[in-house]
């Protein structure tokens, strides 16, 4: 708790006392009364203060403590006056959430008895980030305006999460196997459909797929070896690449590449189809087996920064089916290969990643031209994987497009 005295209206309220003081014998009683009034109505006023700021009691409620982009927080702060005198005049202040929200900078507080009063308002949490949401300060002035009491109050801290959507069936073909597919990672049993090698048989050592033909021609008793399955998996490369736009241009651009990372990621985790979730221009990334891994990681997503103007060369490297997703723009990169090019280069070398474009909305209509030509280019060599834009500016329904079957 802080006291503060205003300097100048407290030296005029005491000078004027003052003056007041040494003429209180002039005029007799009347002067005596106005000498005594002025210093009296002070030490009242701030009596007054502090029994009211001891009478006052608060509770602000939030909706939700985990919301996700886009949703709506519902705010509520109530007051209440517990005394049977009226109240000093009392200023509740809020934290500014920014825009897009009703949240006045304050609000008054219950002043006549036994009052309760409530303020309440919806805030939406349009960004993926931090915000800071509640009460800051409580404060109340005596009735002379010269003394008041404020009252610190740490505002609730809210981390907002990327949306998640509900994605249909056809993210399962991102994915691909070698072998078999079976339900976990890994498999301990041999499938027949891989084949890895002829080796001897060993004296003591069962064989269990006679290589006949190898001995036949050889005279040598051998056996083929026969390779592990793996599982479907799928790499998510997500491009932390900076866009050169600011404000609600960049905001757009990075939440929907967030919302697709995280969206693609749980409805194979659910699957049960491992993920390596890679940010930027790592060379390893981050291993979703499980729900619990996936919460792990969608938990840590509010701290993540597009900062990492670095080329994502793992989408392009590795036997693993990729998945880039990327705020980049498709061609006139600055500084960096294009991503028009590193995909011209991966179709002729025969290793081509998923691609998803997420570009801020005032770049959209220039990187669907481009995108254009790159699927034609994809179909005239009859290369796989997809390739897709997610224009935010039609929300997240791109998204969902993007996947469908």
């Amino acid at each position: 708790m802080r006291l503060r005295i205003r300097p100048l209206p407290f030296f005029a309220y005491v000078s004027i006392s003052a003056i007041l003081a040494t003429v209180s014998g002039l005029a007799g009683f009347l002067s005596a009364f106005a000498a005594a009034l002025l210093p009296t109505f002070f030490v009242v006023s701030v009596s007054h203060l502090f029994f009211s700021w001891n009478r006052f009691a608060f509770h602000q409620e939030f909706s939700n403590d985990h919301p996700q982009k886009g949703e709506t927080v519902l705010f509520s702060v109530s007051m209440e006056n517990d005394s049977f005198l009226p109240a000093a005049e009392g200023t509740c202040a809020f934290a500014n959430p920014g825009a897009a929200t009703h949240l006045d900078a304050s609000a008054p507080t219950p002043t006549r008895p036994r009052e309760n009063g409530r303020y309440a308002t919806e805030i939406r949490c349009s960004w993926r980030g931090t915000y800071v949401i509640g009460l800051t300060a409580i404060s109340f002035e005596d009735a002379t305006g010269i003394v008041s009491i404020e009252q610190s109050v740490e505002p609730r801290v809210f981390y907002v999460y990327p949306e998640l959507l509900t994605l249909p069936e056809g993210v399962d073909r991102l994915a691909r196997a070698s072998g078999s597919d079976t339900p976990v990672s890994f498999s301990t049993e041999s499938d027949l459909s891989i084949f890895e090698y002829v080796a001897p048989i060993m004296p003591g050592k069962p064989a269990r797929h006679i290589a006949w033909k190898r001995w036949a021609a050889t005279g040598i008793p051998a056996e083929t070896v026969h390779g592990h399955a793996l599982s479907r998996s799928l790499r998510i490369v997500l491009d932390l690449w900076p866009t050169e736009e600011g404000g609600t241009e960049r905001l757009c651009a990075e939440d929907t590449a967030m919302s697709a990372a995280f969206s693609v990621a749980r409805r194979l985790v659910g699957e049960e189809i491992p993920v390596e979730l890679v940010y930027g221009s790592a060379r390893s990334g981050i291993g979703i087996f499980s729900e619990r891994d996936f919460s792990e990681a969608f938990a840590k997503t509010t701290s993540v920064i597009f900062d990492d103007p670095k080329f994502p060369e793992a989408a392009f490297k590795g036997d693993d089916a990729a998945l880039l997703i990327t705020t980049r723009p498709l061609v006139g990169t600055r500084g960096e290969k294009d991503l028009y090019t590193a995909y011209e280069e991966a179709v002729n070398g025969g290793r081509v990643p998923h691609m998803l474009l997420c570009p801020p909305p005032r770049r959209a209509e220039v990187d669907k031209r481009a995108l254009e030509s790159l699927q034609a280019l994809k179909l005239s060599l009859a290369a796989p994987g997809s390739l897709a834009l997610a224009d935010s500016r039609n929300g997240m329904e791109d998204i969902v497009r993007a996947f469908a079957p």
